[in-house]
């Protein structure tokens, strides 16, 4: 009891000395956190991009899925990158460069140690348990934490750099888009290069990744030297933001429908040749692919950087007009939000194993083997449907435990001041 009083006093203390809370950011933390585990409960049933993955075959599922992960890596990542870096200099300034990135060791450097070291390779040898039946201890599993070692690496460079803050104006939305063009070309050439690597220090090699999450840091920290994001955009920009956030992802939607039903690769590693030749099995029967590698690289990622700007001015308004106000529970939701990013894993992985001993159960087999590993293709036939049943169930009930375990994780005993 007594080092819970103390606890609480050091929390309550903390508490204090920090400044007024933008709730709008709050709630935007907290909505691009369920966009996370939304986002990877798909990736788990598109077959791809995930610990355990079914459903990695032709469906029509592919389209909705591929049009929803394009448009969310497009900026979720990003987005966080810009608030942290945003939330950053007033951290340092308060605390001090010593105190601050001790605090940062804490609170990001702990966190990632615990799970790249413990839970991630727990995670695994769960998975080679139930889908192999052997024990497997895969030693080093950074999972979703490399975005906590590139913050850690991130704060690290603010804290030790020092130097008198950029003065810039906010750029116009039209400008971004610029900007979000020009790196969205930057990162096709960084994906060419690097996709052998498959990460970078961790941090995956994909759409909107390394060159927009360093900009997107970068601009959070000007943003908050610059009052950018003190007054909502201009009339204009802010019902264009509005407008394209929606356009964009139909379209994005039509894209990939269009290439299913004319039978072209409906992923994004059919579409770049991650898949074996590149070639997309459907019943096993290879056949090319009706978008080229090309058009993917030189169209595709390009404009995925125009999603990011848009998505990223869109949200941040539509925040700010209609979400800048705290209630109880959305404090709460903020405060779980990090441990949700952290343990989110621990809750979709055992709901998809679950499933598929449902449906198994139900006479609909998913097969694995040790080529494709914990990703299975199996063909599905008449029972497509389940893939749609599965994904919806999963990602409601991974949204409905997550957040409370969450916040109780979050109460245990040394674990308030960290997360």
């Amino acid at each position: 009891p007594a080092r819970r009083s103390l606890e609480s006093a050091l929390v309550a203390v903390q508490n204090d000395l920090r400044p007024p809370r933008l709730a709008h950011l709050d709630n935007i933390k907290t909505f691009l956190t369920a966009i996370v585990v939304l986002h990877h409960t798909t990736c788990a049933f598109s077959g791809g991009g995930w610990y355990f993955c079914v459903g990695d075959n032709r469906s029509s599922f592919q389209p909705f899925a591929q049009g929803l992960l394009i448009v969310n890596q497009s900026y979720f990542m990003c987005l966080f990158f810009f608030l942290s870096g945003f939330v950053i200099p007033a951290s340092a300034a308060r605390k001090g460069a010593r105190a601050f990135l001790l605090d940062k060791l804490k609170r990001l450097g702990l966190p990632f140690l615990i799970y790249t070291f413990v839970l991630g390779p727990l995670l695994v040898l769960f998975l080679t348990f139930v889908i192999f039946g052997v024990a497997h201890w895969a030693g080093v599993e950074p999972g979703p934490t490399w975005y906590i070692l590139w913050l850690l690496i991130l704060s690290a460079a603010y804290a030790l750099e020092g130097g008198a803050p950029l003065r810039m104006a906010r750029p116009s939305l039209w400008a971004s888009m610029g900007v979000g063009l020009a790196l969205g070309v930057v990162q096709a050439l960084v994906i060419v290069f690097l996709s052998p690597l498959s990460n970078f220090l961790a941090m995956p090699i994909t759409i909107g990744s390394l060159p927009f999450d360093l900009v997107w840091f970068s601009c959070g920290v000007v943003a908050y030297h610059n009052n950018w994001l003190t007054n909502p955009l201009p009339r204009t920009e802010g019902v264009a933001a509005r407008l394209l956030a929606v356009i964009l992802p139909l379209l994005t939607w039509a894209t990939f429908s269009v290439c299913y039903v004319l039978g072209g690769p409906v992923t994004m590693a059919d579409a770049i040749g991650e898949s074996g030749s590149g070639e997309f099995s459907s019943g096993g029967e290879p056949h090319e692919p009706y978008v080229s590698p090309f058009l993917f690289i030189v169209v595709l990622v390009p404009a995925a950087g125009i999603f990011c700007a848009v998505l990223t001015y869109a949200i941040i308004d539509v925040a700010r007009v209609n979400f800048s106000t705290h209630t109880d529970a959305s404090r709460a939701l903020a405060a779980a939000a990090y441990t949700v990013y952290l343990i989110h894993p621990l809750v979709i992985v055992p709901l998809t194993c679950g499933f598929v001993v449902v449906a198994d159960a139900s006479g609909i087999e998913f097969h694995f083997d040790v080529a494709t590993g914990f990703n299975s293709n199996t063909e599905l036939g008449s029972h497509g449907w389940a893939i749609w049943v599965g994904w919806f169930i999963v990602a409601l009930l991974s949204q409905l435990i997550v957040w409370p375990l969450a916040t109780a994780v979050r109460r245990l005993p040394g674990l308030r001041l960290i997360l």
